[in-house]
C-alpha cells in the first residue's frame, strides 16, 4: 500500500479483507496512528496520535465493503441493492464504499460491479 488518497476526512484506496498493520505500516510514523480492528473496514477510524493526543483521524472507505466489516460479501451488494431504493439505509461511509464508479450516485452499475466483484472471488 502507498499512497492511500485523502479526501473530505476519508481514507480511499483500501481493498477487501485489508489487514490493519498494512495500513499502519504505510505511514512513516505508524507508531502514531491507531485503529481498533483486526481488519480495516468502511467506516474504521483511523486516528493520528502523539504522546496520547489525537493530532487527525481519518474513516477508511473499502469500495464495495458496504456494511464496514473489511469483506465485500453478499451481505454487501443485498444492502445495495436495497439501498437503490431509499438511500437512507446506508450509513456516510456506506454510501461512499456503495459508489463503485464514483459518480455520486448508488445505481444499478454499482449494485452490478459488487455482485461481479463478490462472485469472482467464491
Amino acid at each position: 500500500i502507498s499512497d492511500l488518497p485523502l479526501s473530505g476526512g476519508y481514507l480511499y484506496g483500501l481493498k477487501d479483507k485489508q489487514q490493519a498493520l498494512d495500513v499502519l505500516n504505510c505511514f512513516e510514523t505508524s507508531n502514531l496512528v491507531s485503529a481498533n480492528k483486526t481488519l480495516i473496514g468502511t467506516g474504521t477510524v483511523i486516528s493520528l496520535k502523539l504522546d496520547g493526543d489525537e493530532l487527525d483521524r481519518v474513516t477508511a472507505i473499502v469500495k464495495g465493503d458496504v456494511n464496514g466489516d473489511g469483506r465485500i460479501t453478499s451481505t454487501d451488494y443485498i444492502s445495495v441493492k436495497r439501498s437503490m431504493s431509499n438511500p437512507e439505509r446506508l450509513t456516510e461511509a456506506g454510501k461512499k464504499a456503495a459508489d463503485m464508479n464514483n459518480d455520486n450516485r448508488i445505481t444499478s452499475a454499482d449494485y452490478g460491479k459488487i455482485k461481479r466483484f463478490f462472485t469472482e472471488i467464491q
